[in-house]
């Protein structure tokens, strides 16, 4: 039934499921939906098997089975697991690089418009104001110019005034 689902050898996987715990095989079971990863999978199988059927290479000297003999069988007959995970973690790594640099070509490019626009926009505000000073500093020119001649006429009716009394 699930080792026929299960890509687990024939021998090992039938004997496996007939001697597992119940929670093995709830957890297995669970997969069947896609909730675990096909690495805990293999790591849910070589832990099973090795509660269920003991160690296969046990050391003579040791009597007992330490965690640390389970652990190390399953990463001897599952050496890729943690190398997969390196590997989807510098893939991620990579992405995020990617990504960053496009974020940061993006800020560039607009820092760059944004400071090409103040600068060309400082430059309209200076012939604006190079503009306005030169108008008005004509303007008070011509005014001044009208003042004097005004005064200049003034003074002329004036003699004109003092000659004719």
């Amino acid at each position: 039934m699930v080792a026929d689902k299960l890509a687990v050898s024939s021998n090992m996987g039938m004997r496996l499921l007939a001697a597992a715990p119940r929670n093995v095989l709830e957890l297995l079971h669970m997969d069947m939906q896609g909730s675990l990863g096909l690495r805990t999978q293999k790591l849910i199988l070589g832990l099973a098997r090795t509660l269920v059927l003991g160690l296969t290479q046990r050391s003579p000297q040791r009597q007992r089975v330490t965690p640390e003999d389970v652990v190390n069988e399953i990463l001897m007959e599952f050496p890729d697991v943690g190398g997969d995970l390196k590997q989807d973690a510098k893939i991620k790594l990579k992405k995020e690089q990617e990504q960053f640099k496009v974020e940061l070509k993006a800020m560039r490019d607009t820092a760059h418009w944004r400071r090409h626009k103040h600068l060309h926009q400082v430059k309209k505000e200076k012939a604006v104001l190079k503009l306005i000073h030169s108008t008005a500093k004509r303007s008070k020119s011509s005014a001044q110019k009208h003042q004097e001649e005004a005064a200049s006429r003034s003074k002329k009716k004036s003699k004109k005034l003092e000659k004719g009394t």
